[in-house]
Formats: C-alpha cells, sequence, structure tokens
C-alpha cells in the first residue's frame, strides 16, 4: 500500500468534490460479469485457521473450475506453502484463466512474490493508492519498477477477459488504450492531484457501487456446492477476504458520507476496478 500526501486546502475541496459525485451516483445493480468469493470470518472459524491452508484453496478453486468461469484471481497471497496441499494447489494455478497477486511495496524488502513457478503474464500486483487522508480515490492500473514492468491485478484480469472477446491493448509509459477506449492518465497538475505524486499509471477509481459491485457467495457456499452454477459459468471470479479482522479493509468516498467504520474490503475494491475497465471499453 502507498499512502501519498495532498497538500493545498484546493486539493481537498477538488477531492471533497470527487466523493460528493461518487456517492450521488445511481447504483445499479451488481455487474453481471463479476462474482466474488468472500472469505467471511465464519469461514475463517469453520477452518480455524488463517492463512487457509493451500488444500483449501486448491479445493475452491477446483470447485469453481468445474463451473467454467472466465477468469480466477485470487486476491490472496501465496508464496510459501501454507499446511497440506502444495501439490494440490500448484495443479490448479497452472490452469491458464487463473491469476495470482504479488506486492511490489515501497523496497525490495517489501515486495511478496507470487506463488512460485507462476507466469508473469498472470500475476498483477494488489498494491493500493491511498489519499493522505485515508481515502482510496485511484486506480492504479500499471508501473515499472527498474527494468520490469507490472500490471495491477485487476488490469490483469481485465485484459485476459478482453482478449476472449477479441479486444487487445496498448500499453505504454505515457498512455493506455484497450479496445477503442483510452485511459486518460493522471498528472501531476490534475485536478485535486497537483504536486501530487502519480508515479506509474493512475487514474480516477469510478466505483460502480457502494456495496454491491459483484454477486458475492461465501468460501462455505462454493466448498459445498450451496450455489448456482450461472453465478460462476462465464464470469470473472475475484477471491479474498471480506472477513474485518484480517484487516484488508479501506476508506473510499463513500465513508466519508457517513462513518469512518463504512469500509470496503480490498477484493471488493478489485472488483470495482475490474468493472470500471470492463465498463469503459464495453460501453455498459
Amino acid at each position: 500500500m502507498f499512502v501519498l500526501r495532498t497538500a493545498s486546502g484546493l486539493q481537498a475541496l477538488e477531492l471533497d468534490a470527487f466523493d460528493t459525485f461518487v456517492r450521488l451516483q445511481p447504483d445499479p445493480r451488481p455487474d453481471p460479469a463479476l462474482l466474488v468469493v468472500g472469505i467471511t470470518e465464519a469461514d475463517i472459524k469453520d477452518q480455524a485457521a488463517w492463512p487457509l491452508s493451500d488444500q483449501i484453496i486448491a479445493n475452491l478453486l477446483a470447485q469453481l473450475q468445474a463451473h467454467e468461469p472466465k477468469a480466477i484471481g485470487l486476491d490472496i497471497h501465496r508464496d510459501v506453502p501454507i499446511g497440506q496441499g502444495a501439490t494440490a494447489l500448484a495443479k490448479q494455478l497452472q490452469a491458464e484463466n487463473v491469476f495470482a497477486i504479488t506486492r511490489l511495496g515501497y523496497t525490495e524488502e517489501d515486495r511478496v512474490p507470487p506463488p512460485p513457478g507462476m507466469p508473469p503474464e498472470r500475476v498483477g500486483y494488489n498494491d493500493l493508492v491511498i489519499d493522505s487522508d485515508n481515502i482510496l480515490r485511484r486506480n492504479w492500473m500499471f508501473a515499472a519498477v527498474g527494468d520490469e514492468s507490472f500490471y495491477s491485478f485487476a488490469l490483469r484480469l481485465s485484459l485476459y477477459a478482453l482478449a476472449q472477446q477479441g479486444i487487445g491493448f496498448q500499453a505504454r509509459a505515457s498512455s493506455l488504450k484497450i479496445g477503442n477506449t483510452v485511459f486518460p492518465s493522471l498528472q501531476p497538475t490534475s485536478g485535486g492531484y497537483q504536486k501530487e505524486d502519480t508515479t506509474g499509471y493512475q487514474v480516477m477509481l469510478q466505483y460502480r457501487s457502494r456495496q454491491r459491485v459483484a454477486r458475492q457467495l461465501n468460501l462455505r457456499q462454493v466448498l459445498s456446492g450451496d450455489f448456482d452454477p450461472d453465478w460462476v459459468a462465464g464470469k470473472i471470479v475475484l477471491i479474498g477476504t471480506v472477513a474485518p479482522t484480517i484487516k484488508d479493509m479501506f476508506l473510499t468516498p463513500y465513508s466519508t458520507a457517513y462513518t469512518d467504520e463504512l469500509q470496503m474490503p480490498g477484493v471488493v475494491v478489485h472488483a470495482q476496478m475490474v468493472s470500471q475497465i470492463l465498463s469503459a471499453v464495453l460501453d455498459r
């Protein structure tokens, strides 16, 4: 996670205006292209462990794959084996429609690598850019670290799904075009981010929904088969924790209208980002 500093009062006013705009947008139905598998407090209690073992994650992936999702994004770090099932998980991660995460961090010591053997084209970073008032307003889509280029978790999933429809992309340091859609990046002089660090390729995050960006299932439902297979078939499935005790929660423009306790799980934030990209490219 990167915390970037907003300095002037004018910037604060402009960001407040952005927050108000987000809150006043109509709340559409959940994005039909997506499914979130949210690991709840009850799920963690059922398994009596966190992190989940490799075997549980392997079982989860196998159950989802049986219903032919378009893509699966695992928003859970698995750079080292956890518990039993390393071989089973490695087999599941070989599927070309499965994507994993890495963490870039501030320094080499902060980085968390992807699962061993995961090809780079199926790895995206899950770092998020947080403003100095702790609100998450930006979608950091890709970046360069040294001689390496990295794509975000949300961008990787989106590009894969769009490629299935014959839609390509062009990504350069100064521009990102997906299909016929250009995503203008924030600049150091952009509105509420004047004199702000806009390192990498960042755009404003266009939130789809306050709470229901996508249909959501929990771990227990998926492992037990307690769901309609059509909820998975052809969908982009994102897996991650929604349990508050894991502390992968973020303040958003919606939080400022109610209470600081209204936070959004990281996996839901990534779903918002995928929905933003798909909606822009497909003109939904």
